[in-house]
């Protein structure tokens, strides 16, 4: 048997699994400038498309702002400059960035990416053109705000079958979108998250010319899958996105934002940053520029730089320089983001926005995955061991799926309970509620993979994008055997999805054939929650779970199956991980079970 490159060694294999995140004026009337359908004019100048590999139209690359380079890195976006000739497709670089951290040739030092990446791509349905209004959907890609990009979406089928427009968008990452640093505040610029002023230009951008390419300006969804669930909860609280879009669509977000102490404090200040918060990465930027040759002499030369100093290094190092400033835990690269500036995201942070009816106030959809942590467990060597180098197996199968429990129920509680328990009380517009339970996978190879990793962090996506091959997980997770359970799943994400975005109510999905999605309720006897399912007996339906932070920690408590201080220590993490919620109650418990 030939086995498969990505699975000969761990971290090859794990990679394989991992996709791994103004008001609104009147657009300028569009005409187009020749017969050609794949030709269409925007406010900078004409762009030509080509035909993907759905049969529906696609732009790619199209610059929504100015490179973000020299004096322009770390300040808000421009507007593209205008052009007289005709701009044709073409693969914009993902932004820079220390690559996929599950790649097998990931070395933590080599950069990839380009810090000119502020490009968005438009696919659209064959039929259309500058005189329709379609609803317009733009995918914010996930990747912890460090890494990734929307990848190639030419083979989706949500355009063609829906009959929408896709829009997806790069944004700055890592130190390059989220820097909060006294000598990068100058002038009127005290912002500190320009990845969301990306979005929010790209938001501009797209109310000035989608029109061009048969989208309605006045019908703008915005969806994103985790660190980009997270920028879409960001943009409801912007101000500054205000008018810019209508509906919001958060897969396996969350609500964690951080204070600029977090952002630019030294680790052992009073209030203690980041481990790399902008003066930890100054210090490290001095010793790699050879300023300073440790960590004290460094502190001494950072007192002893006036700001324009500080300022003028900033902006002197490479991309290489500034990726090599930050501190990574093993190979992943985490950087303080979504910084309460006080600009962009409000000092007092996401729920105390919500709760004072602050915010952006649309039709929301929040959702998370049954087994969303199965993905991170797999490197848990504790859980996890590889046999022969290359296939995984679960030590013990009953203790792996409660942490599993345990996790992904913290992260519904993170990302979908509190949030919408929140939103449902302080916005007229509804709110919805998901979980996504599909693990009709095969075991190729002899791995487990419905054990392993089941409906896990990021699984939905390509059911929601109805393109299953060269997406978020490889292509021998979709074989004959789950050709029909997983196509009519799809089908109906995408139907429910593309009816949000038409309606603000994702209702039958526009299929009597579907059940009724209802908005989401407080109260407990009523049905609150999407489960989308397929395989078997299994379907679409509603059901009422509804769960807070309370009642997963007495049900740890009283657990009989994690009985051991260490497992529920386990638990506890498994609970808080990927949240950072931070919560009294899950400090106690951490106490009581971990120190």
């Amino acid at each position: 048997m030939i086995i498969d490159a990505r699975l000969r060694q761990p971290l090859a294999w794990l990679a394989s699994l991992v996709f791994v995140a103004g008001c609104a004026q009147d657009a300028p009337e569009q005409q187009p400038v020749s017969d050609d359908p794949l030709v269409r004019t925007t406010v900078e100048g004409t762009v030509r498309g080509q035909v993907g590999n759905n049969g529906a139209l696609e732009w790619l690359g199209i610059p929504f702002a100015e490179p973000p380079t020299d004096e322009l890195r770390w300040m808000p976006p421009l507007p593209p400059a205008e052009r007289d000739s005709i701009r044709a497709s073409f693969e914009a670089p993902d932004c820079a960035q220390l690559g996929n951290p599950f790649s097998p040739d990931y070395d933590g030092l080599s950069v990839v990416g380009s810090e000119d990446c502020l490009y968005l791509d438009i696919y659209a349905p064959a039929e259309s053109n500058g005189g329709e209004s379609l609803p317009v959907m733009v995918w914010i890609h996930g990747g912890a705000n460090t890494w990734g990009g929307p990848g190639n979406m030419s083979g989706n089928r949500l355009v063609p079958d829906q009959n929408v427009v896709l829009v997806a968008v790069r944004y700055r990452l890592g130190p390059f979108g989220w820097m909060s640093h006294p000598a990068l505040r100058t002038g009127a610029n005290a912002a500190a998250s320009f990845a969301m002023l990306d979005l929010i230009r790209s938001l501009e951008w797209l109310n000035e010319n989608i029109a061009s390419f048969g989208g309605d300006a006045g019908n703008v969804t915005i969806m994103g899958h985790s660190a980009g669930g997270r920028n879409v909860l960001g943009l409801m609280l912007a101000p500054q996105a205000n008018g810019l879009f209508h509906k919001a669509i958060i897969q396996s977000g969350g609500m964690h934002t951080h204070s600029q102490a977090e952002a630019e404090n030294l680790g052992d200040a009073e209030i203690p940053g980041h481990r790399n918060s902008s003066r930890e990465m100054f210090l490290r930027l001095l010793q790699l520029k050879e300023v300073a040759a440790d960590r004290e002499s460094a502190l001494k030369a950072d007192a002893g730089l006036p700001l324009d100093a500080k300022r003028a290094m900033w902006l002197s190092a490479t991309p290489e320089e500034l990726l090599a400033s930050t501190e990574k835990r093993g190979r992943f690269l985490r950087v303080p983001d979504l910084i309460r500036d006080g600009v962009v995201i409000p000092f007092s942070g996401a729920r105390e926005t919500f709760e004072a009816s602050e915010h952006n106030a649309v039709p929301t959809i929040m959702g998370t995955t049954h087994g969303e942590t199965k993905l991170y467990l797999l490197a848990n060597p504790d859980l996890v061991t590889f046999e022969g180098a290359f296939r995984p197996s679960v030590k013990d199968e009953e203790y792996f799926e409660r942490i599993a429990y345990y996790g992904s129920a913290g992260w519904k509680v993170a990302a979908v309970d509190e949030p919408l328990s929140l939103l449902s009380n302080k916005q007229e517009p509804p709110v919805f509620a998901y979980r996504f339970d599909y693990d009709d996978l095969p075991s190729p190879f002899g791995i487990n993979l419905p054990l392993i990793m089941g409906a896990t962090h990021g699984l939905d996506v390509s059911f929601v994008l109805g393109q299953f091959h060269d997406r978020e997980f490889p292509n021998y997770y979709y074989d004959d055997s789950n050709k029909e359970s997983r196509e009519l799943l799809s089908n109906a994400m995408m139907a429910y999805w593309a009816e949000f975005a038409r309606n603000g109510d994702p209702g039958d999905g526009g299929s009597a054939a579907l059940p009724l999605w209802h908005a989401w309720t407080e109260m407990a006897i009523l049905e609150n929650l999407m489960i989308f399912d397929a395989g078997g007996e299994q379907h679409p339906r509603m059901t009422s779970l509804r769960i807070d932070q309370d009642m997963l920690l007495t049900e740890l408590e009283q657990d009989t199956e994690v009985r051991s201080r260490r497992h529920k220590c386990e638990a506890i993490k498994a609970i808080n991980s990927f949240r950072a919620w931070g919560e009294s109650q899950l400090d106690e418990a951490q106490v009581k079970y971990c120190d």
